[in-house]
């Protein structure tokens, strides 16, 4: 089996070997760029449809866009799978923990499942993220001291565990602490009474049902953190990726079947110490979300480079390829935030596996 290894480096580098390709990315304010036929422009049809009031901006699909918008933060260490409801949410954004672990920001709106989870606490990458989507309603478990100041003056509407019981159970099917689950439905009451509750708006996505031009065939991308491995897997029948998780399906509680997402992004990062540490001393990393640089987009079973950019908090993540909005195909969107220590498995590799080595930050993709 080939594979191609992605290295955050601050070259692009390409590198064929007899079973492996090395790939070293620049810093993420380059775009990394693989062989001609990957420059080809995702934007042909584009079919947008966030714009469009029948369709959600989240999802690109049909649901109400007025609906109100709710965040949880899901644990994924391996004593906290399989998880429940994680196949409903509109969003999914992959953050690194201490330990090399990560956790998913899991977005909700089109659609709510009677419960989600584990849930568990908080970090200081969730606040950039959450302010994009204005005033939502988080859910969390809990959070260290230092960082409970900073959570109380964002602008979401806090119904975490700190808060109060409502919207919370315990799962007896689950060991503590993975057995802290949220119910949507009482977590958006407790919302409503504090406050409005805000709801899907435009964050930049843009979505088509044209297949993706431009890339190359692969039939599994994997990334390694330090400490856990989350892969996704084409499956033309689920027409998606089925979500991998340390090389095993992530089958979903509540549907009883594999999580599948529609399309994937990965973009590459700027990661450093927050300042805050865990109970055991481990330091958290954050991730720069605001800025610029290159990502991988998975749609229709192919791979293809494009570039990220995000202005500010309060905007969504835009997908571009020679400057034009790539679309992702509607339904369930990931968010993989990776940095240049990461490392990224494709299956197969590019088949343009000549070397390349190219300045790309004048790239306008």
């Amino acid at each position: 089996m080939r594979r191609l290894w992605v290295f955050l480096s601050l070259t692009v580098v390409l590198v064929a070997m007899a079973s492996y390709a090395v790939l070293m990315l620049t810093d993420s304010t380059n775009l990394a760029d693989i062989a001609t036929d990957t420059n080809i422009e995702n934007t042909e049809n584009l079919d947008e449809v966030t714009g469009e009031s029948q369709f959600h901006p989240f999802a690109g699909r049909d649901a109400d866009p007025n609906s109100p918008v709710l965040i949880l933060k899901i644990d994924n260490s391996p004593d906290a799978r399989p998880h429940t409801g994680l196949q409903a949410a509109d969003l999914v954004y992959v953050e690194e923990i201490e330990g090399g672990y990560n956790r998913f920001v899991a977005v909700y709106s089109s659609n709510f499942p009677r419960e989600v989870g584990p849930v568990r606490s908080a970090r200081i990458s969730d606040l950039d993220l959450i302010a994009q989507f204005g005033r939502p309603a988080f859910g969390y478990s809990g959070a260290q001291s230092r960082l409970i100041p900073e959570l109380k003056s964002a602008g979401f509407i806090d119904v975490s565990g700190l808060t109060g019981p409502a919207g919370w159970v315990r799962d007896p099917n689950r060991v503590g602490p993975y057995d802290f689950m949220a119910r949507p439905a009482g977590l958006l009451e407790r919302a409503a009474a504090i406050g409005e509750v805000s709801s899907a708006k435009d964050i930049g996505l843009k979505f088509g049902e044209t297949p993706m031009v431009g890339g190359w065939s692969v039939t599994d991308v994997e990334v390694k953190y330090p400490a856990t491995r989350i892969g996704f897997e084409w499956d033309s029948i689920e027409n998606g990726w089925v979500v991998l998780l340390d090389g095993e399906p992530d089958v979903d509680t509540y549907t009883k079947k594999p999580v599948v997402a529609s399309s994937v992004v990965i973009p590459i990062v700027q990661q450093s110490s927050s300042g805050f540490t865990d109970k055991w001393g481990g330091v958290t990393p954050k991730q720069e979300t605001i800025g610029e640089g290159a990502a991988l987009v998975l749609r229709d079973g192919k791979a293809m480079w494009a570039r990220w950019s995000r202005q500010s908090a309060q905007e969504g993540i835009r997908i571009t390829k020679d400057g034009q909005d790539v679309a992702l195909a509607p339904g369930q969107i990931w968010f993989v935030l990776t940095n240049r220590a990461t490392r990224v498995l494709a299956n197969p590799p590019h088949s343009g596996a000549a070397p390349v080595a190219r300045q790309l930050g004048s790239q306008t993709s």
